[in-house]
C-alpha cells in the first residue's frame, strides 16, 4: 500500500532546492539551514539609525532627569538623619556632663592661660569620646573641615565647623540669655555657669544644633547665633550665606534641644522676630523682643 506524503511547506520545498531531492519523500537528512546570515538582513538595516540613536538618547535624558532630583532628596534626607544622629549623641555627652557638674558647659575661655578645655566640644569629650575634627562633630551636609581655635596675634580665632552652641540666645554681650557662658580674657574669675534649674523649659530651649555657613575669612565663625542671623548676615552676603545653607539638609536646620529631641526647621521657623520664636532661645523662655538690638 503506498502512503502518500503531505504537501511540502516552503521550508521543505527550500532544502529539495538546495539538496536536488524530493521534499515530500525524500529519505536523507535534511541540510542543516543557517539562520541570520547576511543574507537574511534586508539591504541598509546593519544598526540604529541616527534617528532611532536621538530617540534612545533623548528618553535616557528624561528618565535622567526624573530620577536625579529625587536621588538628591534621598542623599538630602541621609545626610539629615546622620546629622539629627550626631546632635544627639552630643546632646547625651552633654547629659552625662550636666550629671556630674549640675552645670551647662563653658562654651569658650578666652584667657591666654593654658587650661586643660578650652572650647565646649573639649569639655564634651571624656563622654562624647570624640574631638571636634572627629566625625561627631562632622555634619555630611557641610561644605568645609572644621577647623580648631588659634591664637593669633594675642587673639583667639574661635573654632568653626559643623555645630554651634546656643550661646546668647536672643541677646547678646552682657544680655546673653542663653545657655553658653564665655570667660573672657580680662575675666579674673570664671563666669556664673547655667545650672540645670536655670532652665524655665527644657523642651523648648535650643542647645546645639547646625551652625550658619559664613562667607568670607577662613576664620570667621560659623554660629548659631539669633542676633548675629539679624544684623551680621545682611545684603550681598546674605543672599550668599542662605544659598549655601539652602544646599545643606535642604534649606533646614537641625537642631537638639535642652530635653534631648531635636527638630529640622527652616531659616523663618528659627530665625524670626516672632514671640514664640524668639522664647525658644532663652533660658526664661521669655521673648525679649529688643535683646538683641543694639
Amino acid at each position: 500500500m503506498k502512503v502518500a506524503c503531505a504537501a511540502p511547506s516552503w521550508l521543505e520545498a527550500r532544502v529539495a532546492g538546495e539538496s536536488g531531492g524530493d521534499p515530500a519523500c525524500a529519505g536523507s537528512p535534511a541540510p542543516a539551514i543557517e539562520f541570520g546570515t547576511e543574507s537574511d538582513v534586508p539591504p541598509g538595516r546593519c544598526g540604529f539609525t541616527l534617528i532611532e540613536l536621538l530617540v534612545a538618547i533623548a528618553i535616557i535624558a528624561i528618565l535622567a532627569s526624573l530620577l536625579l532630583p529625587a536621588l538628591s532628596r534621598a542623599r538630602g534626607m541621609a545626610h539629615s538623619a546622620k546629622c539629627l544622629g550626631n546632635l544627639r549623641q552630643i546632646h547625651l555627652a552633654n547629659r552625662l556632663y550636666l550629671g556630674d557638674t549640675g552645670e551647662y558647659p563653658l562654651f569658650f575661655d578666652q584667657r591666654t592661660v593654658d587650661v586643660p578645655a578650652r572650647f565646649w566640644s573639649e569639655r564634651l569629650q571624656p563622654f562624647a569620646t570624640q574631638s571636634w575634627m572627629d566625625p561627631l562633630y562632622r555634619c555630611p551636609g557641610y561644605p568645609t573641615s572644621n577647623l580648631v581655635y588659634q591664637l593669633i596675634r594675642g587673639s583667639w580665632r574661635l573654632s568653626k565647623g559643623s555645630y554651634d552652641m546656643n550661646v546668647d540666645g536672643s541677646g547678646f554681650g552682657d544680655k546673653s540669655l542663653g545657655v553658653g557662658r564665655i570667660w573672657t580674657s580680662y575675666g579674673t574669675s570664671p563666669p556664673k555657669p547655667v545650672r540645670e534649674s536655670d532652665v524655665v523649659a527644657a523642651a523648648d530651649l535650643i542647645l546645639y544644633g547646625d551652625a550658619s555657613i559664613p562667607e568670607g575669612q577662613v576664620y570667621s565663625r560659623s554660629h548659631l547665633n539669633f542676633r548675629e542671623y539679624q544684623v551680621n548676615t545682611t545684603g550681598a552676603n546674605r543672599e550668599k550665606q542662605q544659598a549655601s545653607e539652602g544646599r545643606r539638609h535642604r534649606g533646614l536646620f537641625n537642631i537638639v534641644f535642652c530635653d534631648g529631641h531635636a527638630e529640622s526647621l527652616r531659616t523663618n521657623r528659627l530665625f524670626s522676630t516672632n514671640e514664640w520664636v524668639t522664647r525658644r532661645w532663652n533660658l526664661d523662655h521669655e521673648p525679649h523682643p529688643d535683646a538683641w538690638k543694639f
